[in-house]
């Protein structure tokens, strides 16, 4: 619908970290112009702070050319937010 190729790569109960073990040969060596980024819950459920969560992903992806996008989540019958980040 938006006229160009759209790869989904990612894996089910990934995490931050493990998406970012993957990230150069999934995603970077395909030269994105835009990395949609829709991770955080299990590491939200695992304690990792947001903070964390949020510069791992700013830094893998720096220097890339890519602009990045994070995507929010609300936890409505949890604690914390991750909207912030």
């Amino acid at each position: 619908m938006i006229g160009t190729t759209v790869l989904n790569a990612g894996v089910s109960g990934d995490t931050p970290a493990s998406a970012l073990a993957r990230i150069d040969n999934d995603v970077l060596s395909r030269n994105p112009r835009v990395v949609l980024i829709g991770l955080g819950d299990n590491d939200f459920m695992q304690g990792v702070p947001i903070g964390t969560t949020e510069r791992n992903f700013r830094d893998s992806v720096r220097g890339s050319g890519a602009m990045v996008v994070i995507l929010g989540f609300r936890f409505p019958s949890l604690t914390a937010s991750y909207e912030k980040m």
